[in-house]
């Protein structure tokens, strides 16, 4: 009770940041917008472009997101030469639909790309490929294949779209794999203008780390869990079939951070490369995550894709510019996937083919607007109507596989007090109106064929437990 009275008398500084964007603290207000102001000059036509996302990687196991471990030392050296972006958010739980938004800029209600009813992304919606190959790109990706397989729509507009459906094959699973092959082609193709999509589901589970990497975030485990863990042990784990204890807990824990080590150090090769080569300045590098992982918040462990809460749509999102503009700069007001291709297409001077739900960073800090950049999430289930969430910086609206929820994120950033129905203020009443109109500003994407899966394919998405 004692929690909640705090939150009222917090509510009448805050509400307003809703509608208008901005935040209070104590008696003065400040604009709910970054200090970094974006230069118009600083259009890159013909800049190279590298999109790394890193499969199920929390934003706040990333020593620059405030982790206390040194799981990402490279990654943390390369932020002062790029822009972080302090809250990206995730526009669903799990592989299909989010990077569906990476590429589309829209959120999957308009793009059509979910999983469970087996849909692609819809072929009346341009793809990040297919804009940057009409642009005269070279276009290449290296991925894991699965939910990110060519089948669903990733690969139009590659000239070489490689998944390696081969669980067996270490070079195939690792970042590392991915890196080498982009490097063995850049190192054939110097001077050819690319557009590089690398995908990992290292950090997916099974975690399945080094003996060595694991050793530096572990030592005198006594338990009974294995050094590897299965996506078979998880799903005992949380039917409540196997008990955990403190100790189990950290255990998991330590091999999914072992495994953000491997891919920091493969990152740190990448990095070394292009700059050795002098390809780093005339590079834009994305690098993010499709979304995070459950690790007890909600119930789960070491799982996603079920739940719509923080630590699932919470992803790193860093950007180094041509000539590492703005380096070092952080961007504190909430951003989305959604936003990644309008603000490439704005940097790289190319027009955008379809009108974008996201909105190009570099022209909303260049000309800083009294609103808020609402987030709209979806998790793909097999319910009629899937569950939606509505995230500002300050609230969550969460509706659809239970009764409503409302988190309070600045007072209970946790997620674990629902003030919907004893709250009731102007809060609630705007995020579901802007929830409706977001869902209704454009044509729902056309159903289409279903996607068969081709005997890889199956493979390799049982192997990641998104099939039995």
């Amino acid at each position: 009770m004692k929690k909640r009275f705090c939150i009222v008398l917090g509510l009448a500084a805050t509400v307003a940041a809703v509608a208008v964007g901005y935040m209070y603290v104590g008696r003065c207000r400040f604009p709910a917008v970054s200090q970094v102001v974006f230069d118009r000059e600083m259009k890159s036509p013909g800049c190279n472009v590298i999109l790394i996302s890193i499969d199920t990687l929390r934003a706040d196991h990333l020593g620059c997101y405030g982790y206390a471990r040194e799981t990402t030392p490279n990654i943390d050296r390369f932020r002062r030469d790029a822009v972080l972006f302090r809250q990206a958010i995730a526009h669903a739980p799990s592989t299909e639909p989010s990077h569906a938004s990476m590429f589309t800029g829209l959120i999957p209600a308009h793009h059509g790309a979910l999983f469970v009813p087996r849909r692609p992304i819809a072929t009346n919606v341009a793809t990040m490929g297919e804009i940057l190959k009409a642009e005269g790109y070279h276009t290449i990706s290296y991925n894991g294949g699965g939910q990110v397989a060519a089948a669903f729509g990733f690969g139009r507009g590659f000239d070489e779209y490689v998944s390696f459906p081969n669980v067996n094959r270490y070079v195939e699973q690792t970042f590392s794999g991915k890196v080498k092959l982009m490097i063995e082609w850049l190192n054939k193709n110097r001077d050819k203008k690319f557009f590089f999509f690398l995908h990992t589901y290292e950090t997916h589970h099974p975690y399945t780390p080094q003996k060595e990497d694991l050793a530096l975030f572990e030592s005198g485990y006594a338990g009974t869990l294995p050094a590897e863990i299965s996506v078979d042990l998880l799903r005992q784990i949380n039917s409540g079939e196997r008990a955990l204890d403190a100790a189990d807990r950290a255990h998991i824990v330590n091999c999914y951070d072992a495994e953000i080590y491997s891919v920091d150090r493969a990152f740190g090769v990448l990095v070394k490369f292009l700059k050795d080569r002098g390809l780093y300045h005339n590079t834009i590098i994305i690098f993010t995550s499709d979304h995070g992982e459950e690790f007890g918040e909600h119930g789960k462990m070491g799982w996603h894709s079920h739940t719509l809460y923080d630590e699932l749509l919470h992803v790193p999102l860093i950007v180094k510019f041509k000539d590492s503009q703005f380096a070092g700069q952080v961007v504190t007001p909430q951003v989305r996937h959604i936003d990644l291709l309008p603000t490439l297409l704005d940097v790289l001077d190319i027009p955008g083919s379809d009108p974008f739900e996201g909105v190009s960073l570099i022209e909303w800090f260049a000309h800083p607007r009294k609103q808020t950049l609402f987030a709209v999430s979806e998790r793909d289930s097999k319910q009629a109507v899937n569950p939606l969430s509505i995230r500002t910086a300050q609230w969550k609206l969460y509706i659809g596989d239970r009764k409503p929820r409302l988190y309070s994120l600045r007072s209970d950033p946790g997620e674990q007090d629902n003030v919907y129905d004893w709250l009731r203020t102007k809060v609630r009443r705007t995020l579901h109106t802007e929830l409706a109109a977001r869902l209704e500003n454009r044509a729902y994407a056309p159903q289409g064929k279903t996607v068969e899966f081709d005997k890889e394919t199956l493979e390799r998405l049982r192997s990641l437990g998104y099939v039995k």
